[in-house]
């Protein structure tokens, strides 16, 4: 009994570790994209950790927070360990131009990572493939429903904006994921 009373404990505490720290004092998280739910108002931010310089900070630079929107605008969280299942990544490998980045909630989709320097500063883009054609990646919007411990996903939108500025958007079904 005391064992499994431990193993729980243990459990929670990794529930509530940090995904990725945000707030360094020598990085600067830009935002890419983010993941919104039917659950609540809540969403996922994904951001990409620079130096000075504009190149990636870290062997794993791209990372994710809650911004806690049912609490207030500026209230968020770390992404907890079993968030990170269906939030987290399933890969981030560097390359030349950026990095490779494939995402739990949507492992057949390459999602390419890249930074550069701009008059305002860095600049910071996710693009991937949307409604068949090269896009920015804005919004994935995930629809699930939650009738035990873990939620069935039923279908993801994902939206973003082509080369050419026209918003282009697509529906994966469950089974397509």
């Amino acid at each position: 009994m005391v064992r499994r009373v431990l193993a729980l404990l243990v459990g929670f505490t990794t529930l509530v570790a940090p995904i990725c720290v945000v707030d360094a004092v020598d990085t600067r998280p830009s935002d890419l994209f983010i993941i919104e739910r039917n659950k609540n108002r809540n969403l996922v931010q994904y951001t990409l950790r620079l130096d000075g310089n504009c190149n990636p900070v870290a062997d794993a630079p791209v990372g994710a927070y809650w911004r806690m929107l049912e609490v207030g605008p500026e209230a968020t969280e770390s992404v907890g360990w079993f968030e990170r299942r269906a939030y987290g990544f399933a890969s981030q490998e560097p390359q030349t131009d950026g990095w490779n980045v494939r995402l739990r909630a949507l492992p057949s989709r390459l999602v390419k990572v890249q930074a550069r320097r701009s008059e305002e500063g860095c600049a910071v883009e996710a693009s991937t493939s949307i409604g068949g054609g090269p896009a920015i990646l804005q919004r994935i919007y995930v629809f699930a429903t939650e009738p035990a411990l873990i939620p069935r996903v039923l279908y993801i939108d994902i939206q973003g904006r082509a080369p050419d500025g026209t918003p282009v958007s697509e529906r994966v079904e469950a089974a397509e994921r």
